[in-house]
This record gives C-alpha cells, structure tokens and sequence, in this order.
C-alpha cells in the first residue's frame, strides 16, 4: 500500500510523460506559459508528490460538520447508513471506473464538461489513448472544473495515488498542478433529483465547503472542516437539486468518489417522495374497509395513488370533524363521499359495476366515523 514515501516538502511535481517530444523544465515557467502549455494538451500522465494526512490518523484536525438550509429544505448526512435508511433512495451511481486510467496513475483533459456523451482521445508518444468513452460516464450527470474568472479548466480522474484512502479506486478531481482551479461542479439534468451523496477526497486534510442549488437558487450549503479521504457526505431535498459545487480554499487537489443521485421512494411505487401525494401508500392487495373485505383489488388510480390511499384519507377527514354528537351526519357524508370515488374509479374503468357495489355495500356498514376514533 505504501508505493511512495512522504517527502519534507509539500510539492514536488514531475513530468513523466508528455504529449509532445519536447520537455521543458516547467519550475522556469510563469503563469501565463503555463496555462498556455495547459492548452496544448488533452491529456497527460504526470507523478507527484504530496502530504497526506488520511494515512495518518494521529494527525487528523477534528472533523467538523456544519449545514445551512433555506427553509428547511435540505436534511444533512454525514454516514451512509442514516443517509440509506432514511428513506428508500433510488439512485445512479458513478464511481468513475470506467474512465481510462493511463499506465495506472491518472490523466486530465482540459476545458471540456465530462458527461455520457464525452468522447476524448489523447494522442500521446504517437498512441491514441481514449481517456473518456461515450457511455464511461452515467446519464443525467455533467462534471467540470471552473477558474476565477469562470473558464472551464482541468478536470483529472487519478487511480489511488495521492488520495491514500481510495484503495485502488478511481477518484475524479478539480484540482491540479497547473492551474488549480477552485470548484468542482456537478450539474444534473434530470428534473426528479431530490437527493445526493458522495465521498470526499482531499489529499490531504482540509476544509471544504458544498453548495446546493435548485431551481429556485442556492437551497443550502455544508462547511466541512478537517476533512481527509473518505468522509461521507449526503443530502435528501424537498426541491429538485440542479448543481453541487465543492470549493476549497487551498491548493490542494479535492476528490469525489461514489457520486449517488436519484431520489427517495419510500413506498417504492416509483414516484420521489418530494412528489409523491402519499409517499407512504397503502399497498394491501385487497380493499379494507374497517375489515370488511368487498373483494376489490387496491389498484394505483394514479402515479403515487392508490385506492386505499383516497378511502383512508377520507377517513381521517371524516374522524377529524366528529365530536361524539354528530355521527349519523358524518357516516352519510362519508357514504357520499365514497360513493363519488368509486364512480371516478369506474368511469376509469378501474373497477366493475359489481364491485363498486360491494364497496358501497361495505361502506353502509361500517361504523365510520365511531369506530376508526375508538381505536
């Protein structure tokens, strides 16, 4: 595990493959030859030298979570566990393995957004090598890197090295020795995205901050501080998440792996549960009217809706209005009301003439509301 050994300074780069012939000592070269060197290139092997904390337990800051949500929108996670437990999470998954690795170390392309479309060849040493394919990269998902001044700028994908805690995996990066630029950003194209996780790795401890955007504009944000290799971050919203942006306000380079994005569906009938009308439907096979069973199969009346789902919501209105007096009102308000569901349902032709009967049938028997307020 340990290929490389810590040096006394904190960065030492050197290039060890370039695209051209021609090698230049880049420690002679100001910031403007840089970026035009940068320019020059789709991608590049290089090796590097950096001090990594994650390895070294002892010397990890304490690691600090603070969240920030506009009206209550956004519901924080800092485990996997709560964050997969919280509801019944519905997700893609990129965990960027299908990207081409150069000789195992890492390759970067420049001023180019990464998405399932990305097609990028390098041409290195007289040998084209793909660096992205289309179809390497999951659907509804864009990735890019950002300079000061808002130009797209180099955005690397590394196996391991130098995020310690990766363990042989591929992690994708904004930052880099040529022209470190300051955010990562994740941008999803699908309308139905309400939640999002990832793991973070820095190469070496840092603070980290995450912004969260919808339609409506920034939903929130979370400060990480001390953050090493490996740390878990998640969100569930109740807006649809346009973009992450991850900043950081150093010079090191800042990872991701293990990009979820989808939404919750709690009852898993297929809708997100931010727009879901009953995200907790009722799913019994048959038709339960306060046990009496008129033999009527619980269909879905319509996304998210079930039939049992309007029958117990007309329940809960009827109970809300009793006051002990007032029964004989309410259980022939509830018999009309009911009778109004099960025409809509047959004139959907969800149901038979028969069994709309059997439904009324027990709906005049049942001791609604008396019955449903005793228990």
């Amino acid at each position: 595990m340990k290929l490389f050994k810590k040096l006394n300074y904190v960065y030492v780069f050197a290039v060890t493959l370039l695209i051209t012939s021609c090698q230049t000592e880049t420690d002679n070269l100001n910031e403007e030859q840089l970026q035009n060197k940068a320019n020059n290139y789709v991608g590049q092997e290089f090796m590097g030298d950096s001090v990594s904390k994650s390895s070294k337990t002892s010397e990890r800051p304490i690691l600090t979570y603070e969240h920030f949500s506009e009206n209550n929108i956004l519901n924080f996670y800092e485990d996997s566990n709560s964050f997969l437990n919280s509801c019944n999470p519905v997700m893609q998954i990129e965990d960027f393995e299908d990207s081409e690795v150069l000789n195992g170390w890492g390759f970067g392309t420049y001023g180019n957004i990464i998405d399932e479309s990305s097609d990028i060849i390098a041409d290195i040493e007289g040998s084209d090598y793909a660096l992205f394919s289309p179809g390497s990269i999951e659907s509804n998902v864009k990735f890019s890197t950002l300079l000061d001044n808002g130009e797209l700028a180099w955005i690397w994908v590394y196996k391991s090295w130098p995020f310690t805690g990766a363990y042989g995996n591929q992690v994708l990066t904004s930052r880099n020795w040529i022209d470190y630029a300051d955010d990562l950003h994740i941008e999803f194209t699908k309308s139905n995205n309400y939640s999002v996780s990832l793991e973070l790795f820095p190469d070496s401890a840092q603070d980290i901050t995450i912004e969260i955007y919808g339609e409506s504009g920034l939903l929130g944000y979370s400060e990480i501080y001390g953050a090493y290799s490996g740390n878990f971050w998640g969100i569930h919203s109740s807006e649809s998440i346009k973009e992450v942006v991850l900043k950081t306000t150093n010079i090191l380079r800042l990872g991701i792996d293990n990009l979820s994005f989808g939404y919750c569906d709690s009852d898993n009938d297929g809708v997100p549960n931010a727009e879901d009308p009953y995200p907790y439907s009722i799913l019994n096979e048959e038709i339960d009217i306060d046990d009496c069973y008129p033999n009527v199969e619980n269909v879905f009346v319509s996304p998210g809706t079930t039939m049992m789902d309007e029958i117990a919501n007309l329940i809960s209105e009827i109970n809300k209005q009793y006051d002990g007096e007032n029964y004989d009102d309410l259980h022939d308000d509830f018999t009309r009301e009911l009778s109004k569901l099960t025409y809509a349902w047959r004139k959907d032709r969800l149901i038979t003439r028969r069994e709309r009967s059997a439904i009324s049938s027990c709906g005049w028997r049942v001791n609604i509301p008396e019955s449903y307020m005793n228990q």
